[in-house]
C-alpha cells in the first residue's frame, strides 16, 4: 500500500459546499497528523474547479490531499430519495484513528463488508453501536431522544453533524452517546448518514455473526428522520443565499 492519502467528500450546489468548514478543518487535522502542508484557500480553489468544470447544479466532490497537492474530483449526484436500508453489526471496536478519513481505510475495511447489506455497523465489545464502514448511524428511542457516539470514538462526520443539527431545530433532544445494542427494543428509528445519502432509515438491523434480529422498524407517522431529512434538504436547497450549513467555495 502507498502512502496515506486524507480525503474528504463533501456536496456542492450552485458554488456552495455543504458543511465546507468542518470539511476543511478535518482535512486540516489529517494533514497535520501525517506531517502534511495544507492551504485552505488552495483547496477551496480545488473543489470550486472541480465543481465549475461540469456546470452541474448538484454534485458530490472527493477533495484528496496527495503528495502535498490538493486533487478534486466532482460528479453529479442528485441527493437520493429515501429509502430503507439492511444492516448488520460487526464487533469490531472503534477504529484506531477514528477522526481522519484517510485511504487506508478503504482498504482496511474490505474484509468487513458484507454483500447482501446495505451498511456494517462496527461496534464494540461492551456493545455500543458506533458508526458505519462509510456512515455514521444514530437512533431515536421511544421517547423521541436522538443517541449518536461521540466523535471522539467515530469519524466526526459532517452529514451527522448537519442531521444534529436540524434534529435540534425540529425540536429533538439529542445526547452524543453511543447506543446501546442491549437498549434495541426502545428504539423506534435508526438512520445512516453521510454526504452522499444524507440521511436514510434502516428498516433492520441483524448481528453479522449469528444473524439475529436486533432491531426492526415499525410505521409510525411520526417519522422524525423524514423532519431531519427534510430540513437538511431545505438548508442544501437554499445554499445560495441564507444557509448557514452551505457557504461559498470561493471567499
Amino acid at each position: 500500500m502507498g502512502p496515506e492519502v486524507p480525503y474528504s467528500l463533501l456536496r456542492t450546489r450552485e458554488g456552495c459546499g455543504v458543511g465546507l468548514s468542518w470539511h476543511l478543518e478535518r482535512l486540516g487535522v489529517a494533514a497535520r497528523f501525517y506531517g502534511m502542508a495544507f492551504d485552505e484557500r488552495e483547496t477551496r480553489r480545488a473543489v470550486a474547479a472541480a465543481s465549475e468544470g461540469l456546470g452541474l447544479t448538484d454534485l458530490v466532490v472527493v477533495v484528496a490531499l496527495v503528495g502535498g497537492e490538493v486533487w478534486s474530483l466532482a460528479r453529479e449526484s442528485a441527493v437520493p430519495a429515501l429509502e430503507s436500508k439492511r444492516v448488520v453489526t460487526v464487533d469490531f471496536g472503534p477504529r484506531a484513528n477514528p477522526a481522519i478519513k484517510t485511504s487506508s481505510w478503504c482498504f482496511d475495511r474490505r474484509p468487513l463488508e458484507k454483500k447482501a447489506f446495505d451498511e456494517v455497523l462496527l461496534t464494540d465489545a461492551d456493545g455500543n453501536l458506533l458508526e458505519g464502514l462509510t456512515h455514521n448511524v444514530a437512533v431515536v428511542d421511544d421517547e423521541g431522544t436522538l443517541y449518536a457516539a461521540d466523535d471522539s470514538f467515530v469519524l466526526p462526520g459532517v452529514a451527522m453533524r448537519h442531521a444534529l443539527d436540524a434534529a435540534r431545530r425540529s425540536g429533538l433532544h439529542h445526547q452524543r452517546r453511543a447506543p446501546r445494542l442491549k437498549d434495541a427494543s426502545s428504539w423506534r428509528h435508526v438512520f445512516i448518514t453521510n454526504a452522499n445519502a444524507l440521511c436514510q432509515p434502516v428498516s433492520e438491523i441483524s448481528n453479522g455473526e449469528t444473524g439475529d434480529l436486533l432491531f426492526r422498524a415499525t410505521a409510525d407517522n411520526d417519522d422524525p428522520i423524514k423532519l431531519i431529512r427534510d430540513t437538511m434538504l431545505d438548508d442544501i436547497h437554499t445554499s445560495s443565499s441564507s444557509s448557514s450549513w452551505c457557504e461559498p467555495l470561493l471567499l
